[in-house]
Formats: structure tokens, C-alpha cells, sequence
């Protein structure tokens, strides 16, 4: 299931022409599609590259913890001591990750994955770490916030 995403193809008559044949050219694009859906948001915006969430996770530790010099290592200690609640809360129920904000992505198809370039299953692998890096930092900033 590669659901609400559009692969915007800039030079179609470049890539055709390229394409040994149609199920190829077709292939490439739903390869495209599955690595976009993978770190794309409900609204259909890619909002995903790590680090996003960094500042916003630093601005929250200041307002429970704060005012803390940036990169202090008081700061340090007490990104890591939180880091540590949350994965307990997690760990023991007490907390729920949520994944909403993300679309919902099937298992590719194999048959399409195997038409597609060779790079294709790095570029899958990477977007399922940033994915759920994404997820982790979202779901981190979402229990900071809820203290």
C-alpha cells in the first residue's frame, strides 16, 4: 500500500525513453512512491529529516528543567534522565507511542522492488530509520510535553 502520495516526474518524456519498457518505468515510480510513503506525513507533506525535532525537544527540557545553559552537561545529564522515563513509561505501559501522524505503509511489493535500481533498498532501509527516529523524537517531545 503506497497511499496518498504523488511522485511528481519531472522529465516523463527523458525517463520513458530511458525505460526499457512500461513495467519498469511504472516499477522506478512505485519504488519512488513506497521511499517517499515511508517518511511521509497524513497531510502529505515530507516533514521528516532527522534531527527535526531537536530544538523543540531542547525547548521543552528548559521548561520543565530550565533555565539550563545550552550544551551544559546539567543538560546533558537531564536530556539522558528523561530519555531513560520515557523508555520506562514505554516499557511499562505507562506511556503509548503513537504513530498517527505518519501515513500507514503495507509491504512493498517485491515484484516491483526488484525492477527498481539498485540503491533501492538502501534508500528503503534509510527511510525506515528516519522513520522511526521520527517517531521516537515525536513520541519523546509528546511525553516531555504531557509532564
Amino acid at each position: 500500500m503506497v497511499a496518498g502520495k504523488v511522485i511528481m516526474i519531472e522529465d516523463l518524456e527523458e525517463q520513458v525513453s530511458q525505460a526499457e519498457n512500461f513495467r519498469d518505468f511504472f516499477a522506478e515510480v512505485y519504488c519512488a512512491a513506497y521511499v517517499n510513503a515511508l517518511v511521509t506525513m497524513k497531510d502529505g507533506l515530507y516533514q521528516i529529516f532527522p534531527g527535526g525535532l531537536d530544538q523543540s525537544i531542547a525547548n521543552e527540557l528548559q521548561r520543565l528543567y530550565g533555565p539550563l545553559d545550552e550544551g551544559s552537561a546539567e543538560l546533558d545529564a537531564i536530556e539522558i534522565a528523561s530519555v531513560e522515563a520515557y523508555f520506562y513509561a514505554l516499557t511499562n505501559g505507562l506511556w503509548v507511542a503513537d504513530s498517527s501522524s505518519l501515513i500507514q505503509v503495507g509491504e512493498p511489493l517485491s515484484e516491483a522492488l526488484d525492477r527498481c535500481a539498485a540503491n533501492v533498498n538502501e534508500d528503503v532501509s534509510l527511510a525506515q530509520q528516519d522513520r522511526e527516529d521520527y517517531l521516537n523524537d515525536l513520541n519523546f517531545l509528546n511525553y516531555l510535553k504531557s509532564l
